[in-house]
Parts: C-alpha cells; structure tokens; sequence
C-alpha cells in the first residue's frame, strides 16, 4: 500500500511539474529561429534587423534572416492563427482571422505592432492579388510603417510591400524609395534584393541604363547563399528584357535558355520573369508565335506571382492579334482588367 501511495504520490508530482512548465513555457515570448530550438524568455528590443530576447540573466539576439516567427506572450490568439496563415500564403484567411482583432484593447507594444503589420501586409498580398484596393492598402502599410513599424522587425519586409503596392499602381519614383530602403539593412540578402527591385523598377519605366546599371551591379556580387543566387538569377532575367528592347534579342535569349534549364519551376516570380524576357526577346525578333507561347506559359503556369501574370496578359493583349486570335486578346484583357485594375 505505502509503494502503490508512493508511486500515486510521485506520479502526481510529475504531472504537476509537467502542467506548471507547459503554463511557464506559455507565458513567454518565444523566438523559433531558422534553425535550432525554440527559444523562450521576454523581448526586450525589436529593431529593423533584428530583435532582442532575456534568457534569464542573459540577452540574445537574432538577426532578421535567423528568424522564422516571433510568438508573444498573451498575444490574442486570432493573431496567432493569422501568423501561422500568413506563412503557409493563405492570405485571404488570415485576413480573416486578423480582422478579429481589436487593435484599441493590445496594451503591449510589441503586440500590436506585429497585429498591425500582418493586417496590412495580408490586406496588400489580397490587394496584390485582384481582390482588394491597392490605394486602401497602401495608406494602411503606410500607417504602420510610419508609427510602430519605424523600430519593428516587420519594417524591411513593410518597406517591400510598399514597393511592391507602388509597383502595382504604376507609381515607380516611389517604388524605386521603398525597394531601396531595403540596401539599408545589415542582411547581405536584403541589401542584393533591394538593387534588384531597383533595377526592376526602374525597367518598369523604361530606364533601360539605369535598370542595366542595377542589375549589373547584382549579376557581379559575390553570392553566399541560394536567396542571393535567386536574384542575380531574377536580374540576368531583366539584362535580357533589357537586350531586347534595345533590339539585341539573341543576346538576350542565349542566357535566358540556359538560365531556365537550370532554374526551379516551382519558383513562379523567377519563372515568370524569365518567360516574359523570353516571350520580349522573341517578340523583337519578329516571331509572334513563339513570343504568345512564352507568355502563355507565365499566364498558365505561373499566375501566381502578380506582376509577372498583369505583364504577361498585356503583352498577350498586343500579340493574339498578330495571330490571328482577336478574340483571345479580348479574353486576355478582360482577365488582366479583372484581376489588375489599372495595368495595361
């Protein structure tokens, strides 16, 4: 009887220890980085790079590209399930979970900047994506950034929405500002992506040198990673959109076939940008056909990245004829319409 009270009694504690340090472990804030443990204890700074969390007695610090999500301490919980949305790209249904929340009732700073910013940045991927207003989305993100996002980690992935929002409605002086506060930042990735949207922004205005300029200086930096790797790939893209409006296509298409060979389709932004400089370089050679075809693969293939489809759509507009397919430039129109107000 004592052994079996014992054992009842020593089971008990377990149990209860058990329960007490699952209660401790939730109520901290945790930082899940890229690689390694969870790690738990009290953010005590956040900053554009980075954030900073008190392990007991000790601080660590997590540069933005070892981080894969921050979760905080009696966070509401449709934040939670927006945040875990927001990372499988399931934007439409965090939105959804985000708009449950009642920003006026968050105390904690840190709580609501990161609320504020993954409602902003969902409202601008749905936006992006046809099926929500640009301009309500922009003043949002701008909202954010111009309050708690100034001293958040949110705030270079903040700066790029804004490109990208700029981008979209065809407002490229600002595009070029809001893609260049990316150079800023201390991570090597950020700072090569950011030439590289400049650059792309400044092809989107048909500043053929200064687009060259940019991705020239990409093309030959020394590369350290598959992110980096992925914009030089992104910007010897743009080079060839840039050979052929300047009428030298076969310059353009002798990189681009071995680029695609070598390239991962799942990747539909690199994709679509390589089979629309394939579709412009072809098109300059006065082959319409194959031009259609190279930018029927980034409609059907690829409509998954926005500014890539809305480009290959209206060149498909200006190429069904030449064809003879009128009617399927009128089905292209009606789409890109539809689905990207504005672009043409």
């Amino acid at each position: 009887m004592n052994r079996l009270l014992k054992q009842t009694v020593l089971f008990g504690v377990f149990a209860l220890c058990t329960q007490t340090a699952t209660l401790v472990f939730a109520q901290l804030d945790r930082v899940y980085p890229t690689q390694g443990p969870v790690v738990s204890g009290t953010i005590s700074q956040t900053q554009p790079d980075g954030v900073v969390i008190q392990v007991g007695g000790a601080e660590r610090k997590f540069t933005l590209d070892k981080i894969d999500k921050v979760v905080f301490n009696r966070e509401p919980g449709p934040l939670t399930d927006g945040r875990s949305l927001v990372q499988q790209e399931q934007y439409e249904a965090a939105l959804a979970q985000l708009s449950q929340i009642n920003m006026a009732e968050i105390e904690r700073a840190e709580i609501k900047s990161d609320a504020m910013f993954y409602l902003a940045f969902c409202q601008a991927q749905v936006a992006l994506a046809g099926q929500g207003d640009k301009n309500t989305a922009v003043k949002n993100m701008f909202s954010y950034v111009s309050s708690l996002g100034k001293n958040s980690f949110h705030f270079y992935p903040a700066a790029k929405t804004l490109g990208d929002l700029a981008l979209a409605v065809g407002s490229y002086d600002n595009a070029v500002k809001y893609y260049g506060a990316l150079a800023r930042s201390s991570d090597a990735n950020l700072q090569l992506q950011s030439r590289y949207l400049v650059g792309w922004s400044y092809l989107q205005q048909k500043k053929l040198d200064e687009a060259d300029k940019a991705f020239a200086a990409v093309a030959a930096a020394k590369v350290n990673s598959p992110e980096q790797v992925r914009y030089q790939k992104l910007s010897l893209a743009g080079q060839a959109a840039i050979a052929a409006a300047k009428g030298e296509p076969d310059r353009g298409l002798a990189s681009l076939t071995k680029l695609i060979e070598e390239s991962d389709p799942a990747d539909a932004e690199l994709f679509g940008r390589l089979c629309n400089a394939q579709g412009a370089c072809l098109a300059a050679k006065s082959d319409p056909e194959g031009a259609v075809l190279a930018y029927l693969k980034t409609h059907l293939l690829f409509p998954s990245d926005p500014d890539s489809h809305a480009e290959a759509l209206a060149e498909l507009v200006q190429l069904w004829p030449q064809v003879g397919h009128p009617e399927r430039a009128n089905e292209a129109r009606a789409i890109l319409q539809n689905r990207y107000p504005g672009r043409n």
